[in-house]
């Protein structure tokens, strides 16, 4: 039996027309079975009166596991578009003997420094504000730093990435669960807890030799980017009107 790969993305915030599924070209072997899952509003319990948009995807991009039996499985957001006719393969290269592989921060190097940074763009960009606004992001950096465990030495980026199922072997109680809750109970900043809750939990993890937004894997498109970002940022001003 071929093991499978789980690919999976969310986007929430808007009506996308004619997209419900992952494009994936044309792969250039079948050593794995991949499959996927694309949750928009569509086909999603809407959840308007109790879930921001941003962290409604959380639910897919850090409890897919939950639902879905796999081997291996990958987030990727929505920004992105798979352009490797040979990904899965890739992937799981790139896992090697670890559990998780991501995509080092392209701009900073720890959580302080991505805490500095968004500060100042909170300053400057009104989108920034709407977006973390009420969120407690300086006091969840000030108690992870609290904890002497802890070297804030790493930062992730958090949109496309790659696990396998031993990682959520305990279905209780695992680094995706315990980053939902850090989420939830903290920010929709998810990359900021995502360093200590790998070092809390002791796993084993690789990265990717590509950055992020250039790697041989995967398109980022900005101008998509742009425009699922305002659209959000429509609904929080509507909502606060």
């Amino acid at each position: 039996m071929k093991k499978r790969l789980h690919i999976v993305s969310a986007e929430f915030g808007r009506k996308i027309p004619n997209l419900s599924t992952i494009y994936l070209p044309p792969q250039i072997n079948n050593d794995y079975e991949i499959t996927t899952s694309y949750y928009t509003d569509e086909n999603t319990h809407d959840r308007k009166f109790s879930l921001h948009p941003i962290l409604k995807s959380k639910i897919p991009k850090m409890l897919e596991w939950m639902d879905v039996d796999a081997d291996y499985y990958v987030w990727i957001d929505a920004t992105f578009k798979i352009t490797s006719n040979d990904f899965a393969n890739e992937m799981i290269k790139c896992l090697g003997d670890s559990e998780i592989c991501l995509f080092r921060h392209p701009y900073n190097d720890c959580i302080r420094t991505e805490l500095s940074k968004l500060e100042e763009d909170i300053k400057l960009k009104e989108s920034w504000s709407l977006k973390y606004v009420g969120e407690s992001i300086k006091e969840q950096v000030d108690s992870y730093l609290k904890d002497k465990n802890f070297v804030d030495d790493i930062l992730f980026a958090s949109g496309f990435f790659v696990y396998k199922k031993s990682l959520v072997q305990n279905r209780d109680y695992n680094l995706m669960t315990d980053w939902f809750f850090h989420t939830c109970y903290w920010s929709i900043l998810c990359q900021i807890s995502l360093p200590y809750l790998i070092k809390k939990h002791k796993i084993k993890f690789s990265t990717f030799e590509d950055r992020v937004y250039n790697n041989r894997y995967a398109l980022y498109d900005w101008e998509r980017k742009e425009n699922i970002d305002n659209n959000i940022n429509m609904k929080i001003n509507n909502k606060n009107e």
